[in-house]
């Protein structure tokens, strides 16, 4: 139907209001981009950037390169190139003769970390409700849900056609890259507990009871006495120190995941001022999207009010 002054005053208030809270939800939408792109980039600007080595726990930015976790280097599924992390997916032109739409048939990304190299450490970044930005991004199209090597070959030129269409995105070795989430810094003996510890080297002793008897029963009567246990409990002590102080010389794994509070955990490839600067492009168009269809929600209104 169309929309003018006259088709709205014939439109029932059912269907007035049904038709109106399309606009509407499009600007609330529009607001919340507005707002949600713009804390990202404050966020960006405004949060120091750290070292790995030093880092303090919590809320942080990093910025590195991005290194193999694993000796092996991945290949993305669609194009074969070489990476270290990928995420893609493969889209079918459905024709109904009257609208083409793309529905998606297969999608996927690599399941491995990231990993973030600086000058003083590396830091594992979980994909876990992360959101990937990379400027390896390339679409193209073909004619199966396997690309061909033709189609991948023809990936950069214009004369490409075909009812399915491919997006790949790769993050490749040694490309600058940015992170801002939660840091962890997990060590070998956080999780240890010495209580725990000494009963489980005694629990492993009783199980070969004569050995234990032959340390530790010191007036040889076949048991082991009061005085005789605490000399096992002594010795336990002493071997699960020794295990601590091991602990304490193993290296340290610093990680990157998903923040509490509704802050964001976002991953990018280049420059931290270039991403700030995407975000606030975003924020922008965010914002004359929100300018343009609230004026067309007061529009309505105000012509349905005049009408009545």
């Amino acid at each position: 139907m169309k929309i003018d002054l006259n088709n709205i005053g014939q439109l029932s208030p059912g269907e007035f209001w049904g038709f109106l809270i399309f606009p509407a939800a499009i600007t609330l939408f529009c607001l919340w981009a507005f707002v949600r792109y713009l804390r990202f980039a404050r966020l960006i600007e405004d949060t120091p950037t750290s070292k790995i080595r030093s880092a303090a726990q919590g809320f942080t930015e990093l910025e590195g390169r991005a290194v193999l976790v694993a000796k092996s280097i991945l290949a993305s599924p669609l194009s074969g190139k070489a990476c270290i992390w990928y995420r893609f997916k493969v889209e079918r032109k459905i024709d109904t003769g009257k609208s083409t739409s793309w529905r998606t048939v297969q999608s996927g990304s690599s399941a491995h970390p990231i990993r973030l190299d600086d000058t003083t450490g590396h830091c594992l970044l979980s994909q876990k409700g992360a959101s990937i930005h990379t400027h390896l991004k390339k679409t193209w199209y073909g004619m199966s849900s396997s690309p061909s090597l033709k189609s991948v070959e023809r990936s950069d030129s214009f004369l490409q056609y075909g009812n399915y269409r491919y997006t790949e995105e790769l993050i490749t070795e040694n490309t600058p890259l940015y992170a801002l989430g939660h840091f962890k810094t997990v060590r070998s003996t956080d999780n240890f507990q010495l209580r725990k510890a000494v009963a489980n080297i005694i629990s492993d002793w009783k199980a070969d009871y004569q050995q234990l008897l032959a340390r530790f029963d010191r007036n040889n009567d076949g048991t082991l006495d009061e005085k005789e246990w605490k000399l096992v409990r002594l010795a336990a002590k002493l071997e699960a120190d020794d295990l601590n102080k091991e602990l304490l010389n193993e290296p340290e794994i610093h990680t990157m995941e998903k923040p509490v509070k509704g802050l964001p955990y976002l991953i990018s490839t280049g420059e931290q001022d270039s991403f700030a600067n995407k975000f606030k492009w975003y924020s922008r168009l965010a914002f004359i999207a929100f300018v343009a269809t609230s004026y067309c929600t007061v529009w309505l209104l105000q012509a349905r009010l005049n009408l009545h």
